[in-house]
């Protein structure tokens, strides 16, 4: 984690989950991601509930001052990006759930948000978690869109970034399973970790978090996949009619 980045950056992002490899700067955005390895990437029904979430939104709870400045519009937004960029994935996805916007992850989200550290919530074990800092307004568009672009940076059939480049919030941002998402944006006077002032940061966290897997596509792989509804963005199982 660098510190010292020049304010008159506009934006810096950092995302946890897993990375196929160690990440180093990508450009004057100077962005970063911290991911960790784990399972598959196939279509499955949501679980009805997450777990090991209650202990942690208890500590979420405890913190003072949490408080979420993103309004409904900007919650459906944000849903409806992630989907959006979801539904861009190529080669296309045949097993991918869409997301849905989760008020717990978001509790979870607020609580980290307002402690203003640019670092990771190391009480996350099974949650993803991307963050994205900004010095002026926050765009909620902008930052999406940068953590997709990484997708330029991303080799599918090795399953890796490329070299000394990062890719960790679109694998994120795109795996199957991923089916929950929940976010908080706080304005922060200052910012541990770094040298900014009047930070507008944004948390997001996913679950399942994304594991170091091929994400599943169409042809082959569908054959062996669990029994999906293919559809754009993304595919629903036969059986869950709440995802009709």
């Amino acid at each position: 984690l660098k510190r010292g980045v020049s304010p008159t950056l506009q934006g810096v992002s950092m995302q946890r989950g897993v990375s196929p490899q160690r990440r180093t700067p990508r450009d004057r955005e100077s962005l970063w991601s911290s991911r960790r390895r784990r399972g598959s990437g196939l279509c499955l029904c949501p679980p009805s509930r997450a777990p090991l979430w209650a202990w942690v939104l208890l500590a979420a709870l405890l913190v003072p001052g949490a408080r979420s400045f993103l309004s409904e519009e900007q919650e459906e937004l944000l849903v409806e990006l992630h989907n959006h960029y979801r539904g861009q994935v190529s080669p296309s996805a045949s097993a991918m759930l869409p997301l849905r916007w989760d008020p717990s992850l978001k509790l979870l989200a607020e609580g980290y948000a307002a402690k203003c550290v640019w670092n990771h919530n190391p009480d996350l074990e099974d949650t993803g978690e991307n963050l994205y800092a900004g010095t002026g307004q926050l765009d909620l568009r902008e930052a999406l869109e940068k953590w997709f672009l990484e997708h330029l940076d991303y080799d599918f059939q090795n399953n890796s970034c490329d070299e000394d480049k990062m890719c960790g919030h679109y694998t994120q941002m795109v795996w199957a399973d991923t089916h929950r998402v929940g976010c908080a944006f706080h304005l922060c006077n200052n910012m541990e970790g770094l040298d900014w002032e009047r930070v507008s940061f944004l948390v997001c966290n996913y679950y399942p978090a994304f594991l170091l897997s091929t994400i599943s596509l169409c042809g082959e792989l569908a054959n062996w996949a669990p029994p999906c509804s293919c559809r754009r963005p993304a595919c629903t199982p036969y059986f869950h009619n709440e995802m009709d």
